[in-house]
């Protein structure tokens, strides 16, 4: 949509709905992919539906995420080792870097605002989290969170106005529990940021107090490595790696002591649910073959649903769960328990009935069609 009356005059475009970080992502209009890839240093652009390179820049630095403007004709790129920001412009034709902004150490996950004014980006050394305005350039806001944010999401209720939304800010590493000893599955718990008409306030997101996986449920895990979060159907979706640090018959078990976690956060009151959602539980329901998800690197959405798509590192998979159900509910509608990616996916996006997975050490992406549930 479009608002002609802003205080500059000039006309503001706004997405169609909420944003986030990460390194895959599709323009507005959904005719074009962007992909990121730290280890090579690349940013390539894709023509949609037909999956055509359109063009590849070397950025170098370490590119973490990337983000479409609102009209689709900027990219801005976070370059993790640089400490940079770039926009790259001329997306149609000759893609070229416009402009770099140094912005600090290991910058994360950044989002933009609803109109694209601001760019939201963590600084995940530093403990800050800074508003860049995108027209100038320039850093227009510094919050001091403490901490090691990570991952960006942003608001967006559709209203033409960017002053009442809410960023979001996962915290990395989980946090000490006041009263809870160390090495317990419930000593830490996950830490989001919030802010909110400028003011910073956090949320807490409790830990797993029994695990879903048959034969392990005497043993919990604590949201930590907070990698990712989307804003959707008036939740907000956080994805960890849960942290079982407590022996388990005297020993450790793969079951037990890495779980991937989804915490729920309910967007009109800012409350988390009690219990998040183990996804290793869920996934233990399915039939086989099937891969457990240990380490759920992103969250996408397939538009006006509650059908959501995680990425799994550890096992080069995505896993689909249904969250309109209670329970939750994984697996597809054709029966697959998993949908196959390439190796070590850290990123998804989606257009239509497309998903698109953005995979570190395959230097490639992968395709998956969800209407027929196949890679």
């Amino acid at each position: 949509t479009t608002d002609t009356d802003t205080t500059g005059g000039e006309e503001l475009v706004f997405f169609p709905g909420p944003t986030k970080g990460g390194p895959i992502t599709a323009s507005p209009d959904g005719s074009q992919l962007a992909v990121v890839n730290s280890a090579s240093g690349e940013l390539t652009l894709f023509a949609l539906p037909g999956l055509e390179e359109q063009a590849r820049l070397t950025l170098g630095g370490e590119p973490e995420s990337v983000s479409y403007s609102p009209t689709g004709e900027q990219l801005y790129v976070v370059l993790r080792e640089a400490g940079k920001i770039v926009r790259v412009g001329g997306l149609a034709a000759d893609p070229t870097v416009e402009v770099e902004l140094e912005v600090g150490s290991e910058p994360g996950r950044a989002a933009l605002s609803a109109a694209g004014t601001r760019l939201w980006v963590p600084l995940w050394a530093e403990g800050h989290v800074l508003g860049i305005d995108t027209e100038t350039m320039t850093i227009v806001k510094d919050i001091d969170t403490g901490g090691s944010p990570y991952a960006a999401c942003v608001s967006n209720d559709l209203d033409d106005d960017e002053e009442d939304e809410i960023v979001f800010v996962t915290d990395f590493y989980g946090v000490a529990k006041a009263g809870n000893r160390e090495a317990t599955d419930g000593a830490r718990e996950g830490r989001v940021f919030t802010i909110n008409g400028g003011e910073l306030g956090e949320i807490r997101l409790p830990a797993l107090t029994s695990a879903g996986t048959t034969g392990f449920e005497s043993t919990g895990a604590y949201p930590n490595q907070l990698y990712s979060c989307a804003v959707n159907e008036g939740m907000v979706y956080v994805s960890s790696v849960g942290a079982s640090p407590a022996s388990f018959n005297g020993a450790t078990d793969f079951h037990q002591n890495l779980q991937g976690l989804v915490s729920r956060i309910d967007f009109a009151t800012l409350t988390p649910e009690d219990q998040p959602i183990d996804l290793n539980g869920l996934v233990d329901d399915l039939m086989p073959p099937k891969r457990f998800i240990p380490i759920p690197t992103d969250i996408a959405f397939a538009a006006n649903s509650e059908f959501a798509y995680f990425t799994s590192l550890s096992s080069d998979s995505v896993l689909r769960v249904d969250f309109s159900m209670t329970p939750a509910k994984a697996g597809s509608p054709s029966g697959a328990s998993f949908l196959a990616a390439s190796r070590s996916p850290m990123g998804v996006a989606i257009v239509g009935t497309d998903l698109f997975t953005a995979n570190e050490v395959a230097h490639s992406i992968s395709h998956i069609d969800l209407a027929q549930q196949q890679t």
